[in-house]
């Protein structure tokens, strides 16, 4: 390939960038597949350990090309839809794992303590063999 073709595709990517900028479905999260974006976390497949996990936009993550989803849900809302699974809740101080028995006013409540939806980093639905 020649220099000038090159340059010219440069200036078309170039081009392309200028006039359409990048929206979040254009990308994913590196680690993870089936991606979706919520409106203050994402939620994807954890390549490395195979359970689903639910990431707070608390801490900086790798985003890579691919294509994702975007929904409007929030994080205490996305927590109320795996109610009554054995979950890992990782806040900056502790964490945590058993049942998840409700979420009520901002709080994920388990049999023995309650932790508020703000201070989650990240929530992991564990497989559990039965």
């Amino acid at each position: 390939m020649n220099l000038d073709a090159i340059f010219d595709d440069l200036g078309s990517e170039f081009d392309r960038l200028q006039s359409a900028p990048p929206v979040l479905a254009d990308f994913t999260v590196r680690g993870f597949s089936s991606v979706t974006f919520g409106k203050d976390h994402f939620s994807g497949l954890n390549m490395a350990t195979g359970n689903i996990n639910l990431v707070a936009f608390s801490t900086i993550f790798s985003l890579v090309a691919g294509e994702s989803r975007v929904s409007k849900l929030r994080l205490a809302k996305a927590a109320r839809s795996i109610t009554g699974h054995w979950i890992a809740v990782q806040t900056a101080e502790t964490h945590h794992q058993g049942r998840l028995l409700a979420v009520s006013r901002g709080i994920l409540l388990f049999r023995d303590c309650a932790v508020p939806v703000s201070a989650v980093q990240s929530i992991e639905i564990l497989t559990v063999d039965n």
